[in-house]
């Protein structure tokens, strides 16, 4: 087999994004291995995915220079719901990024070189012939063969039929992680244009309070199967260990809380340094006074570092920020916070704007196409008229997007109560439509209250008032539990739909929010794959890729 260029391993490995990067340094295969990790720090600047990188690299020089590897030293969990998927434990003291994952593991993975077990074309060769061998498989290859890109109903019935195969003999029989990896891999190499990471990404705990759940479709017809024979008798379910976390906790966003802006706002300048601004006295200016509105935005852009790094060290909610400096509750408070997402995140601005039309004709034809008999989809769709203005049509796409998704169970690890919300749920977390004007305080009532009885906190979202799609007259955004107000919650008034999505993202982003927990993942979508925005503490949403996947939408590349 020919060997393989760093261009080939980086796809592999899901780091195509610094492809050209790699490129521009003449950086071949040779010079990968001897990088050190200051030069990966110059290539790479995510931490996660220079984590990644470092342990690909490590693992990728074992292979060409020691024979491979056939066992795993990995720490088991097992239970019906894990169905025996491995937990990885990466010790926050050990300051060697090498070790985020294990060694033994990526040793196995088939993705490495052809010095492993399992080579590129016997593995596609395996797969390909079994599939050939069922009249389900070859119904698969007929179809999806030639185009490599599968729609999530061919998806789940490939990995049914991986799956069946896999249990056939032992329906009992345990998969871990190097396999699920292994079956991945395989699938990429028959159908082309397929992501891995939509089949099987595995479970890591960085630490106690910061983990990312195993996830993957393979994995969730795994589960199910399982499941199943667990209820029928057919095989004994297990009990979790106590070590096992929810695979939706919240031990990750509350990390993710008050260090996504912090990391940020070290590397702004601070003015105090160049203009000799008293910047202690601008920030109390701030926390008395909303008048005169020039002096306001002069003031809010001078103290933007102190902003941020007092925002971060105090742990502030979004309430205190804004009874803290009270503009933020004026009507023109919304262009405070987009003139923060400008410091912190310049170049992405009109990055919606620019993509969105790219890809909303592609969102309103996957809906036509996948879901014909949910009523919501189809009242949406029949406002997609050869007459609907930019406005309409714009509307729909994006209430659209929440049932292309799936969505996933939530838990909240203090009260253990869990949720799995429905679609139509995650669509009214990201868009509430209201028919009426007079209706708008009690659907924010209910919503609010909907979720407090669940456990969660009402975050910043969209509500569109009118009688349909295509007849909106007002678009609010809405941020709650604002005490000082009135109606104890901020609504900014928004000029169209994109501009009400735009803003309300950079809204969440500024003010260190967790996305709505309903609507995560379309968030989850809409930064990575229209701000291409990364940080390491994202939730990784196996729906999000494969959707991504489907639309040619290409990962995220900037990274924060």
């Amino acid at each position: 087999m020919a060997e393989k260029s760093v261009e080939d391993y980086l796809r592999l490995w899901n780091l195509e994004a610094y492809i050209e990067k790699f490129r521009e340094h003449s950086i071949d295969l040779n010079a990968l291995q001897v990088l050190s990790q200051d030069d990966i720090k110059d290539l790479v600047p995510s931490i996660g995915h220079r984590a990644l990188l470092t342990a690909q690299i490590k693992a990728l020089k074992n292979v060409i220079n020691s024979p491979p590897s056939n066992s795993l030293a990995i720490e088991q969990t097992t239970g019906v719901a894990t169905g025996g998927v491995e937990t990885f434990y990466v010790n926050p003291a050990n300051s060697s990024l090498s070790h985020l994952l294990n060694d033994s593991l990526i040793n196995s993975l088939p993705m490495i070189d052809d010095g492993l077990h399992l080579q590129e074309e016997e593995a596609k060769c395996e797969l390909y012939n079994y599939l050939n061998s069922t009249n389900e498989g070859r119904a698969l290859l007929l179809q999806f063969g030639e185009s490599g890109l599968l729609d999530n109903t061919a998806r789940r019935r490939l990995c049914n039929i991986i799956i069946g195969r896999e249990l056939k003999d032992d329906p009992d029989c345990k998969i871990d992680s190097a396999r699920f990896y292994q079956l991945a891999y395989e699938i990429t190499q028959v159908f082309k244009k397929e992501l891995s990471t939509v089949y099987f990404i595995p479970y890591v705990r960085f630490s106690p309070g910061l983990k990312t759940a195993a996830k993957g479709k393979l994995l969730d017809c795994y589960r199910h199967r399982r499941r199943e024979f667990s209820k029928s008798g057919l095989i004994k379910s297990r009990k979790r260990s106590a070590s096992e976390s929810s695979s939706c906790s919240s031990a990750t966003s509350s990390c993710t809380l008050k260090l996504r802006v912090e990391e940020v706002a070290d590397k702004l300048e601070d003015p105090s340094c160049s203009s000799g601004v008293n910047i202690e006295e601008c920030m109390l200016w701030l926390q008395n006074s909303c008048d005169p509105w020039d002096t306001v935005e002069k003031f809010w852009d001078l103290t933007a570092k102190a902003r941020f790094k007092k925002f971060s060290e105090e742990s502030m909610t979004i309430n205190e920020y804004y009874n803290r400096f009270r503009a933020l509750g004026q009507a023109s408070g919304i262009y405070l916070l987009l003139k923060d997402f400008t410091t912190l995140y310049p170049g992405c601005d009109d990055l919606l704007y620019n993509h969105w039309p790219l890809y909303r004709g592609k969102i309103l034809d996957l809906a036509r196409n996948r879901i014909r008999i949910d009523p919501h989809v189809k009242e949406i769709l029949l406002c997609c008229t050869n007459n609907a203005d930019e406005d309409t049509l714009n509307t729909a796409a994006f209430m659209v997007l929440p049932f292309l998704m799936s969505t996933a169970t939530i838990r909240r690890a203090k009260t253990k109560k869990q949720w799995r919300p429905s679609r139509l749920e995650a669509q009214e977390g990201f868009i509430t439509h209201v028919r009426s004007a007079d209706q708008l305080e009690d659907t924010i009532t209910r919503r609010k209250k909907k979720l407090t009885e669940l456990g969660f906190t009402l975050q910043p979202y969209i509500v569109i008032v009118g009688a349909s799609i295509s007849e909106i007259h007002e678009i609010y955004i809405v941020i709650n539990d604002v005490k000082y107000c009135a109606s104890q919650c901020v609504r900014y008034r928004s000029t169209s739909i994109i501009h009400a999505v735009d803003s309300c993202f950079k809204i969440l982003f500024v003010l260190n929010a967790e996305y709505p927990a309903e609507s995560s993942n379309v968030w989850v979508f809409i930064q990575k794959g229209f701000y291409k925005l990364s940080t390491k503490f994202d939730k990784i949403y196996t729906t999000v890729n494969s959707l991504m996947n489907e639309l040619g939408l290409h990962a995220s590349s900037s990274s924060v």
